[in-house]
């Protein structure tokens, strides 16, 4: 017994030594390659990288929206002119990157220049599909600075010149937490990236130097607020018609009925549906779109034919 509980002891003390090991590794490759934004311009890069942390009501996250923020900076000082939003959009219901996208654009940045990575599901699949699918061969990677290390370890070890611009702004709760799953998910990347293993999903190359449009996908989507019916037509002219019946005048609610459907378009534009006999209201926070009956005949098409 004795000594197995040794045997115990050495697995669990080497172990730790591994970890404790890798981390140092990974922290002292990658720290001096955290600049400010005076120190980023003496470099030149293709691509500012923002991974995705996540959203609430559909809107980016207090962190994410950091990123965001922190990407812009560097888009307006020029360190690229170009963005890449990596982040997880592997749901319907649930989709990151057009998020992401939308924020920027309403912060003035064009969409041409924002492309989207729609499988960035992990940091290393983010890293491994910015040089197998983007071509990206020089980078500044945004995120959290506890994140960085880990991210440009990869992103180095995948042969992509990369530095980092740290995104953080105030401390969350949760840091602590954070903080050790970083420990962990380190030792994880590094014999990943050890390994060179490919991310979950690969696909097509894509020229960063053409338009981030290229990225864009289109789609409407509609569930049933009153069981769990979905609708999804993925068609860029419906889509584009939908789109642009929103952006008809809306006004102040007269009428409140019960909602029936929420509407999604191309992942950033959400709206719910209230059905009156043959005309549709769209309706945002407090305000409605009301559609005649020859408007809504292209949302009642796809009510009626899915």
């Amino acid at each position: 017994m004795k000594h197995f509980i040794k045997i115990l002891l050495s697995l669990g003390i080497f172990s730790i030594s591994i970890i404790i090991a890798i981390n140092i590794v990974v922290i002292s490759n990658t720290k001096g390659r955290i600049y400010t934004v005076e120190e980023l311009k003496e470099e030149d890069y293709e691509a500012i990288l923002v991974l995705g942390a996540g959203l609430k009501n559909n809107k980016p996250s207090k962190m994410l929206t950091e990123r965001l923020d922190a990407a812009k900076e560097l888009y307006d000082n020029k360190i690229a002119n170009v963005i890449i939003v990596s982040g997880d959009h592997g749901r319907i219901n649930y989709d990151e990157v057009n998020v992401m996208k939308q924020y920027l654009i309403d912060n003035g940045i064009p969409s041409e220049d924002i492309y989207m990575d729609h499988a960035g599901f992990n940091t290393y699949d983010s890293m491994y599909r910015a040089k197998s699918i983007f071509g990206v061969d020089s980078m500044v990677v945004v995120t959290q600075k506890y994140h960085l290390y880990r991210a440009m370890y990869i992103a180095k070890r995948l042969g992509i010149k990369v530095s980092g611009y740290d995104a953080l702004k105030k401390t969350y709760s949760g840091q602590t937490y954070r903080n050790i799953r970083e420990v962990l998910a380190r030792v994880k990347d590094f014999f990943l990236v050890l390994f060179k293993m490919p991310a979950t999903v690969l696909g097509d190359t894509i020229d960063i130097h053409s338009t981030g449009d290229v990225t864009n996908d289109y789609y409407v989507y509609i569930a049933s607020l009153e069981d769990d019916q979905t609708h999804y037509v993925k068609d860029k002219d419906i889509a584009d018609k939908i789109m642009n019946l929103t952006k008809g005048e809306f006004q102040k609610r007269d009428c409140e009925g019960t909602a029936s459907y929420t509407m999604k378009i191309n992942g950033s534009a959400n709206y719910t549906l209230e059905i009156f006999g043959d005309n549709i209201h769209i309706v945002s926070d407090d305000e409605e779109l009301i559609l005649n009956a020859e408007d809504a005949k292209i949302i009642f098409d796809i009510l009626n034919n899915n």
